[in-house]
């Protein structure tokens, strides 16, 4: 995975030696190098910021976990104050760097009428026409227009239809992927459309589909859930993005 840290990682070693350093977090044991890649195995909570520089040996492996807690704690519980300070101001900057690139290219989704928003549900609109046009026909029979629930797909980037533990796994890949906000997203939500398939075909109403639509059970979804989504998503945009044609009528 790609380095997502806008800053230099903590204890380099000098003379060709690498430095292998402690979380203060969860306690891993792993090289400045590695210590930049995002998530990390900091108990869940996708921090893993080295503090501690420890020996300069090199254990098996490139991370040597130690010692963590057997209960994990969910990130929408984890009290930030009992971070230290450096550790804060490591992720302040980070999370500027991170917040300057996922307005990079979507700058147009909130200036005035939202022309971003608005081409982007038209995109979902027509890639969902092809690549499922029975769940297509079924939300237009019943009058379900599509700015009426991906506009909030759109415009809150998933953020409030996933738990926070999956929007975090979810945005992470939109930082790693080139154009990950403004382009890739476009498809997640396409997948993320689809995967409801059965639900929306049961629904045989408007308000019985807009209620599922804006209320849709991912409650108890974690990584393996995002991970798979995720990856029917890759699989449509290899299949659309290099061939606009193919989901234009």
């Amino acid at each position: 995975m790609p380095s997502l840290s806008s800053s230099p990682p903590h204890g380099l070693a000098n003379g060709g030696h690498m430095a292998w350093q402690d979380c203060v977090v969860c306690n891993v044991r792993t090289s400045a190098r590695s210590s930049q890649l995002v998530p990390a195995a900091c108990q869940g909570k996708l921090v893993c910021y080295p503090l501690r520089t420890g020996s300069d040996h090199r254990p098996t492996g490139n991370v040597r976990k130690r010692n963590l807690a057997p209960d994990e704690e969910e990130v929408e519980n984890f009290d930030v104050s009992s971070l230290q300070e450096e550790v804060l101001r490591n992720i302040e900057a980070d999370s500027f760097w991170c917040m300057s690139k996922l307005l990079d290219g979507i700058q147009d989704n909130y200036t005035f009428a939202q022309p971003g928003i608005q081409r982007k549900v038209k995109a979902l609109e027509e890639l969902v026409s092809r690549i499922d046009e029975t769940v297509h026909r079924h939300m237009q029979n019943y009058e379900v227009e599509y700015l009426q629930f991906a506009f909030r797909w759109m415009n809150n980037l998933l953020m409030r239809e996933l738990p926070l533990r999956c929007t975090i796994r979810l945005w992470d890949t939109y930082q790693a992927e080139p154009e990950g906000f403004s382009h890739f997203h476009l498809y997640v939500c396409a997948a993320f459309l689809v995967h409801w398939r059965k639900e929306i075909l049961e629904e045989k109403d408007f308000q019985g589909l807009m209620i599922l639509l804006q209320n849709l059970p991912t409650m108890h979804w974690g990584n393996e859930e995002v991970s798979v989504l995720l990856a029917e998503a890759y699989r449509l945009k290899f299949a659309f993005a290099d061939a606009p044609n193919h989901y234009k009528r």
